[in-house]
């Protein structure tokens, strides 16, 4: 079956296994991808963007829609998100496209933080302490919803999502918040790691 998505492909023609296709899925943080099987574009993987539409029949070609499904819809991975205006939790940052690379950069750190989602990734932070003029906030300001006007008439400016307007990633089943404009969400680097070698479970529908 077909599926595609309301945003721009997050990456195409990504050659591999169904497997291996997984694996890149969960590396950008795709809601979903199509893996081909047979005619032109066998053993190719569409990783799409955006929010995924419904699987509707496709008779060119033989295509498979993956779509990761969370262990609980509202499972989000335990942190908290800060006003980072009078300081920032963390010390050190890169910009990253998905939060396993995230991960990887907080490698050997206590705790990793992720924040300002844009077109072309997202900050992701490090360190092994959190200041302590930090201003913790409610979860829901690093996921997409401003509740305080910490600045910018309480919006998130140029932080405008990755893609845009999609302020959380998927992650091992779960939900991890990506922040906003000065908000960053902290999570411990052991609850991310037990949380990535979790697993998903895939519905591989085939219509």
């Amino acid at each position: 079956g077909q599926c595609v998505g309301d945003a721009s492909d997050m990456e195409r023609d990504f050659v591999g296994s169904e497997d291996e296709c997984k694996t890149r899925c969960e590396e950008i943080g795709c809601p979903g991808f199509l893996r081909v099987s047979t005619g032109t574009y066998a053993g190719k993987c569409f990783f799409r963007g955006g929010t995924l539409g419904p699987v509707t029949p496709y008779t060119r070609d033989t295509r498979d829609c993956f779509i990761p499904q969370a262990l609980d819809s509202e499972a989000v991975v335990s942190g908290d998100c800060y006003d980072t205006t009078d300081a920032r939790p963390l010390d050190e940052s890169i910009m990253v496209t998905s939060v396993a690379a995230c991960l990887s950069y907080a490698s050997g750190s206590k705790y990793l933080a992720t924040g300002c989602p844009q077109s072309h990734g997202f900050e992701c932070w490090r360190g092994n302490t959190i200041k302590q003029n930090a201003a913790v906030l409610d979860r829901a300001e690093c996921a997409g919803t401003p509740l305080t006007d910490i600045g910018k008439g309480g919006s998130n400016s140029h932080c405008a999502g990755f893609p845009s307007e999609h302020y959380t990633a998927a992650f091992s089943g779960f939900t991890f918040p990506l922040g906003g404009w000065h908000r960053e969400y902290v999570v411990e680097v052991a609850i991310a790691s037990q949380v990535l070698v979790s697993g998903d479970c895939y519905d591989t529908t085939d219509a």
